[in-house]
């Protein structure tokens, strides 16, 4: 939602402040839950033996992914491509696309396994 949200960001801004301020409210309010969600998700999906370094690894991913897109921002509101800042809205949010697509490949394909490895326990005697 914040990545759809986001790519129509730059025609709010050209729409006025009131119409940025409601897009960022509702960029707000879709984004609030993506913290409890994931770990909500971390303890029903990681063992316990996992879990510390599983969200070690994926708070200190958000930090380094913000200490990475600062500098890049600044490079790409320099371009006089789409008049600077909007690149910057366009660029990172086609890279959350493709991310968001990738995982949802590896995650429909793992529940395909998940489902074909079930169905071997049920269906074959013995095993």
């Amino acid at each position: 939602m914040f990545g759809c949200l986001s790519l129509v960001l730059p025609t709010a801004a050209d729409l006025g402040p009131v119409w940025l301020i409601i897009l960022r409210v509702c960029q707000g309010l879709g984004e609030a839950l993506t913290f409890p969600c994931f770990n909500h998700l971390m303890g029903n999906w990681v063992p316990k033996e996992e879990r510390s370094v599983f969200s070690s690894f994926a708070i200190v991913g958000a930090s380094l992914g913000m200490v990475i897109s600062q500098p890049v921002t600044g490079y790409l509101c320099t371009f006089q491509l789409l008049d600077g800042w909007p690149l910057r809205e366009h660029f990172f949010h086609s890279l959350d696309f493709f991310e968001r697509r990738g995982c949802l490949n590896v995650s429909v394909s793992a529940r395909n396994e998940t489902i074909c490895n079930t169905r071997t326990l049920v269906t074959e005697p013995g095993i």
